[in-house]
């Protein structure tokens, strides 16, 4: 799944057109360093993400978030936490 951004350009108060920015790939589509997919099994089990999400392990990977403005870290939501995982495989909420 790809988010699109999109800006809208006003000129003389009409709408002139819609400017497509870029696109920002998420879950399974994001590269992440060994680190942090050892950090992201790490979660997995810790938080029991099957038991208490029912979620598999790829489909726990897949809601994988970018941060922006950052481009190496990436965010993971463990149920009632987000937790962000730097490349190193640090883990912070």
């Amino acid at each position: 799944m790809h988010i699109i951004l999109y800006i809208l350009i006003n000129t003389e108060k009409k709408i002139m057109t819609i400017k497509k920015l870029g696109l920002l790939k998420t879950g399974a589509e994001l590269k992440i360093t060994r680190l942090q997919a050892e950090a992201l099994k790490h979660l997995y089990n810790w938080h029991k993400i099957k038991d208490r999400l029912n979620l598999s392990y790829l489909q726990f990977r897949r809601t994988l978030q970018p941060v922006l403005g950052c481009d190496d870290l990436v965010m993971i939501y463990c149920g009632n936490i987000w937790i962000g995982i730097t490349p190193e495989g640090h883990r912070h909420s």
